[in-house]
């Protein structure tokens, strides 16, 4: 509460503080200093406050059992909800996008969005410990694959996956289990996220690259390396893919990067079954038939979702609004968006 209080003053003063002209009368130019001075202040209270519940939760996990930690954080989850009522009344506006045969009940939906995933992101800030055995048991691998190729690879691995589930922690958890994705981001890297990647092992492998770097990520792909991208993002070339009397719309970038690379293309869905328990599931690879040299980017991304549907009937509930954004309905075998097959 303190830091959205913080934050609203922070950008009121500054604006306040822009409102005055430069002068040379020290009488006018008071207010304005005085405005500038506590805007100063109350940034600098809400770094050395957030700083310190950083390191406050950190010692709370290496003091704390795994169940009591859940149970005294959930009161924190639910004030951070209220701080992210927006972003969550978003995700509820796009309750409508489910195909009726898998939509779930408005008030399941309403927690999972809000109480349900704010716990579960408290994972995120301890990346260092979920190696060790009181974490990574909590992580399951689903699926018809062989971990030692994850880890090893004969070749590249693109992971191909959506906004679904707590998908923020998706990147760690492969970490955890010894197979270091690179994941690529769609904005800047923060530094309070850059530190946090720095945490998480193997160091050598970097944990995220942006669009603006793309040529790391091609690099690391052609060395054998294993990627993480959505595929639910809107931008590039976009591919649509019916369903169910429904059309989900795919970016085409992670095909079109596994068949320039000759990476294998494994789509991948992390859900939370119940407090701080996850579990990865793995489709099998996309036919290396669809990735040749006569592309067929609609077989491609039609494997993709088929492999996902199991996973999205079973949780609906954990679909997050980029997801849902994705869905439109079709009309006369078309989606009511209009772009059809592109």
């Amino acid at each position: 509460m303190f830091l959205a209080f913080g934050c609203y003053c922070h950008t009121s003063l500054e604006r306040r503080a822009h409102a005055f002209p430069s002068q040379n009368d020290a009488v006018t130019q008071l207010p304005y200093l005085l405005a500038t001075l506590i805007s100063k202040l109350i940034s600098h209270c809400r770094a050395a406050t957030t700083e310190a519940g950083f390191r406050l939760v950190r010692l709370a996990e290496r003091m704390l059992p795994v169940r009591v930690l859940s149970l005294v954080l959930w009161p924190a989850a639910a004030l951070w909800a209220l701080i992210e009522a927006k972003k969550h009344r978003n995700a509820m506006a796009a309750w409508s996008q489910f195909p009726p045969a898998w939509q779930p009940r408005r008030g399941l939906f309403f927690l999972r969005q809000t109480l349900g995933f704010s716990h579960a992101q408290f994972v995120f800030l301890w990346p260092d410990q979920l190696p060790r055995a009181r974490w990574i048991k909590r992580c399951r691998l689903q699926g018809n694959f062989d971990l030692e190729e994850f880890r090893t690879p004969q070749r590249p691995i693109v992971f191909i996956s959506m906004h679904f589930g707590p998908f923020e922690l998706l990147g760690y958890w492969l970490r955890a289990h010894g197979i270091p994705v690179t994941t690529l981001v769609g904005r800047p890297i923060s530094a309070n996220f850059a530190r946090l990647l720095a945490l998480s092992a193997p160091v050598h492998v970097p944990g995220a690259v942006t669009l603006t770097d793309m040529r790391r990520l091609r690099d690391a792909v052609g060395r054998k390396g294993r990627v993480l991208i959505f595929g639910d993002v809107d931008r590039g070339k976009q591919i649509q893919v019916p369903f169910e009397g429904h059309s989900f719309r795919m970016a085409t970038g992670p095909i079109r990067l596994a068949a320039v690379t000759g990476a294998e293309l494994i789509p991948c869905l992390i859900v939370e079954t119940v407090p701080w328990e996850f579990v990865i599931h793995f489709g099998s690879p996309v036919p290396q038939r669809y990735l040749g040299r006569t592309l067929d980017a609609k077989a491609a991304a039609r494997h993709l979702l088929e492999e996902g549907l199991p996973v999205l009937n079973r949780y609906p509930s954990q679909s997050r609004h980029r997801f849902l954004s994705c869905i439109t309905p079709e009309k006369d075998g078309r989606s009511q968006s209009g772009t059809g097959w592109s």
